[in-house]
């Protein structure tokens, strides 16, 4: 089940990085950051990483894909007090960092045990 959701994370969080770039419909757009240097330390605590995994999870039991609904998915970002350019900043820092994505598959882990 795991391996599934960070799938499915992955997914939602490139999706929603990819939607940002062209934007008609007057939603903020995402800028496009400069990956971190390698070796350089992420600036994501603990609770952006939590909400960010509620994120994905919810996006994913709601079956929301940002490029199809990117109101629907920017709405469920702002839900979790979360601006759509610091989901992305997120996104980056877990792609880049093999700590970080350690820990946000414990957060996975944990909030799949609550589910239960």
């Amino acid at each position: 089940m795991l391996r599934y959701l960070l799938a499915s994370l992955f997914f939602v969080s490139l999706t929603a990085t990819a939607y940002g770039l062209e934007n008609s419909e007057g939603l903020p757009e995402i800028q496009q950051q400069e990956p971190q240097e390698m070796g350089a330390p992420a600036d994501v605590s603990d609770d952006e990483l939590e909400k960010f995994a509620k994120i994905n999870l919810k996006a994913q039991e709601q079956e929301i894909e940002p490029q199809v609904d990117p109101q629907g998915f920017q709405s469920l970002v702002e839900d979790h007090d979360l601006r759509l350019e610091e989901f992305q900043q997120i996104n980056m820092a877990v792609q880049q960092d093999p700590e970080l994505q350690e820990e946000l598959q414990e957060i996975f882990a944990e909030l799949e045990r609550d589910r239960r």
